[in-house]
Order: C-alpha cells, then structure tokens, then sequence
C-alpha cells in the first residue's frame, strides 16, 4: 500500500512552500493527493478573500481534537475530514497544523446603549413642548441628547445647563452650538447627586459663566 505525505506537507505548499525531492516526486506519480492539493489551493483562494476578524484562543480540549485529526493517520485509507484542517489552517482560518497553536474567530458584540431617563421641554412661559431631552448609557460612558426646534441665539449663543432639584445649584453640559440638537457627555455622578433638570438659556458674549437667566426650555428627567 502506498505511503502519502502528511496533511501538514501538502498544506504548507498551498502557503507557499516548495516541495522537497521525495514529495515532488510523489505528487508527479500519485493522482490522488494531486487533485487533493488542487483542491486546497482552490478552496484557500475562496477563503482568502474574506474579511479579517479577531481571533479568540479556544479551550486546550478543542486545540486537542483538531491535532489529533490532523496526525491521526499518514496511511491510506484515512477520513477525509483532514482536509478540512489542513485548508483552514492554510490560509489562517484554523492555525494548528503547520503552527502548533489553534486560532477561532472571537464574537465581539457592542454592549446596547440604555435609555436611562427622557424629558419634554417646555418653553417657561406657555407650557408649550419645543424639545426632547434623552440620558443614554453607552459603552464610553452617559450622554444627553438634546432635540429642540430652531431657536434663535439672538446676538450670543445657546447653553445647556443640568440644575440640581433643590433649585439653588447647576452646571453647564455645554453650547447648542446648531440651535437644535447636541449631545453631550455627562458624568454619572452629576446624575446621582440630583442633577436632573435640563435647562437650555440664552447666553450674552460677555464673558460672564453664570447663567444669564434668559431660559428658553426646560424639563426634568425622571430616573
């Protein structure tokens, strides 16, 4: 019965390796591991025009089955299902045979972002809905998101204020700078000290940090 070479000599031909003497001259007399060898270079040219991904090592007990599917055999007949190993391995898919070491595409999912609280804003004076303000958790940390209709900065800019429940403290998030959505970064802690109450003000060019008093809208999120 004839002796063929191991999948890991027919693999790394497809990876660019040359044969040696022995080999060559096995392939130029064995139809069967030529056409075995065409077809991992076929199937390693379909493979290799796929997206890259990040790699995750698998557990010791799966490195172990794959290697030993490799090795199992070297005298024919022998299950097919090497040749499986031996192409991925080729082109990166599954790195065991040729390198000892087996790789697996690792599942990374962006963590969803969580809605923690949403507010209307009013206009002070009539009551009248001109906007929406949105506290998410993302994966970077809190945001607002402020949605408002148009409003006019007059000769300053708009500025996004959080003030405290008990009405005596704020800070400012930041400058509406396009008059009608922004978002901002908050920290969580602003939040848990009871920092709920969006409020978006008219701000004069005068260099003064204070609250100018002129608010446009407002509303309080509710946790």
């Amino acid at each position: 019965m004839s002796i063929h070479p191991d999948p890991e000599r027919l693999a790394a031909l497809v990876t660019g390796g040359a044969p040696d003497q022995g080999l060559a001259a096995h392939l130029a007399s064995c139809a069967e591991c030529t056409a075995e060898l065409d077809g991992l270079r076929e199937l390693s040219g379909r493979l290799a025009g796929l997206e890259p991904v990040d790699w995750l090592e698998p557990p010791a007990t799966v490195r172990a089955a794959v290697l030993a599917a490799a090795h199992g055999e070297t005298v024919r007949p022998r299950p097919r299902r090497w040749l499986l190993v031996a192409a991925a391995a080729a082109v990166g898919v599954v790195v065991g045979v040729l390198g000892g070491r087996v790789l697996w595409p690792a599942a990374v999912q962006p963590a969803p972002e969580v809605v923690l609280a949403t507010t209307r804003l009013d206009t002070l004076d009539t009551g009248v809905q001109e906007g929406t303000a949105t506290l998410v958790q993302t994966a970077g940390g809190v945001e607002l998101r402020v949605v408002t209709s148009p409003f006019s900065a007059g000769s300053g800019y708009l500025e996004v204020w959080l003030i405290n429940t008990d009405g005596k403290r704020m800070v400012s998030v930041g400058v509406l700078s396009n008059g009608t959505s922004g978002t901002f970064p908050v920290a969580r802690g602003l939040i848990d000290a009871g920092y709920l109450i969006v409020d978006i003000s008219r701000e004069g060019l005068d260099d003064k940090p204070q609250h100018s008093g002129d608010s446009v809208v407002r509303g309080k999120l509710s946790l």
